[in-house]
């Protein structure tokens, strides 16, 4: 079964922004995940969690970070995805 076949009188689309966006997609990937830990490491370097107060706060900061690390690479699977749609549906 082909089931990438062309269809006949079907024109082929030329490429747009799918593959400027898939070609910098490891860049954003890297920089978007370093610069949140670059960060945290910084404020834990600096930080004095010498009580629990500042501790905890320290914590909660983890855990945002946490969350923001794991939206950004479900946002850069996203475009992926997206990505491979568009340049399977223009072929």
């Amino acid at each position: 079964m082909n089931w990438l076949r062309k269809l006949p009188g079907s024109q082929r689309s030329a490429s747009g922004l799918e593959w400027v966006i898939w070609r910098k997609l490891p860049m954003i990937f890297l920089a978007g995940t370093a610069l949140p830990l670059l960060g945290l490491a910084l404020l834990h370097w600096l930080s004095d969690a010498a009580n629990a107060a500042a501790q905890h706060l320290l914590q909660i900061i983890d855990y945002i970070l946490l969350c923001v690390l794991v939206f950004h690479c479900t946002a850069v699977v996203m475009l992926r995805i997206a990505g491979v749609t568009v340049i399977v549906m223009k072929v």
